[in-house]
């Protein structure tokens, strides 16, 4: 995990990267000139050391995709794919702009969506912070005097008392518990049968449901735009966007999307199959451009019109939080308040009897 936060290239440097070279090779110097004059401009070693190397097999006589394909971890199977695409159709220059319009465009998403979720961490963060120092801090001072006045705990002192003294004795067996917990998640959420459970599970959840699709639709319509533009057909364009997509309802129909207009059925009907994932305004604007010859207007126009969905409910996403939120600080001060303040009130009144 620490080794893949080191060998990582953040995204707004691979799209300063990308609009660089595309500015000089449009200006007519050569490949590897470019990559020279940017290997000393990037800041990242890791991204230096990438480029040094890239340029050596360029200098080798191997294509710049064929290059970039080593480094398809850090980079992705679209950048791969369309930079392929402009070799084979000597538009290079062009394709490197759309897929720094891409990146940026999806950099952008990616800040709108940490910006949104910021709130509940630091409010679910505060909270664990919250019984955490009760636990460590304050129960602990507490806990004698509660066993010394023999007097009947309530349930929630009780499992608060049993916990406080579980992590005060065996604290580092509590971390292990919870690295392995954290890591058992991690491991089945890789499982297939175990993620299309809980992707299906997250696309019927109220207001989150709506989002994810608008984002995935977001997702689909720009890339096929920026493919479909680059001159990539149709069937790959898909094969590509499969890999893309984190979400494996919409992975397994683009799939069966994939192979029924790899047999020469339109895409519009292909999708007509998948009514819960594709809205009916996505499926006729597709038809349309299909007819007219526009499918990549289509695209474009359908991309902008989710992209701005997502912007409008993520900007929504605190308010819908909140009320959670608060149910949930409430249900910790209640069990604060019979864990704590309740066997204190039950002391006092013995000393006052």
């Amino acid at each position: 995990m620490i080794m893949s936060i080191f060998n990582s290239i953040g995204a707004q440097e691979q799209i300063d990267f990308i609009n660089n070279l595309a500015v000089m090779l449009r200006s007519g110097i050569p490949i590897n000139t470019s990559i020279t004059t940017l290997t000393q401009q990037v800041k990242s070693k890791f991204f230096k050391k990438i480029l040094a190397d890239i340029n050596r097999e360029l200098e080798m006589g191997v294509s710049l995709s064929e290059s970039f394909a080593k480094y398809e971890k850090q980079f992705g199977k679209i950048f791969i794919s369309l930079i392929k695409t402009g070799e084979a159709s000597g538009t290079l220059e062009k394709t490197l702009v759309f897929l720094a319009e891409w990146l940026d465009r999806n950099n952008n998403l990616s800040k709108e969506i940490k910006a949104a979720t910021f709130y509940p961490k630091l409010v679910f963060g505060a909270t664990f912070s919250m019984g955490l120092g009760l636990s460590f801090f304050i129960l602990p001072k507490l806990m004698p005097v509660f066993t010394s006045m023999h007097i009947d705990l309530p349930i929630a002192t009780r499992l608060l008392m049993n916990f406080t003294l579980f992590l005060q004795h065996y604290w580092c067996f509590g971390i292990l518990i919870a690295i392995a917990f954290y890591t058992g998640l991690k491991l089945l959420a890789k499982v297939k049968a175990v993620r299309r459970v809980i992707d299906k599970i997250f696309l019927n959840l109220y207001f989150v449901g709506g989002l994810i699709q608008d984002y995935q639709l977001a997702l689909i319509s720009h890339l096929m735009h920026t493919l479909y533009k680059s001159g990539v057909a149709i069937e790959n364009a898909l094969d590509i966007i499969v890999e893309s997509s984190s979400n494996t309802a919409y992975q397994d129909a683009l799939r069966i999307i994939r192979d029924r207009t790899s047999k020469g059925v339109a895409l519009s009907e292909s999708i007509k199959q998948f009514p819960k994932l594709f809205p009916p305004n996505f499926i006729t604007i597709i038809a349309v451009g299909e007819k007219s010859g526009t499918l990549e207007a289509s695209f474009a126009q359908m991309g902008d019109f989710f992209l701005k969905e997502v912007y409008n409910k993520t900007k929504r996403l605190p308010t819908i939080v909140e009320p959670i939120l608060l149910v949930i600080m409430g249900l910790v001060v209640v069990f604060i308040a019979l864990a704590v303040i309740m066997p204190i009130y039950s002391i006092t009144s013995n000393v006052g009897g």
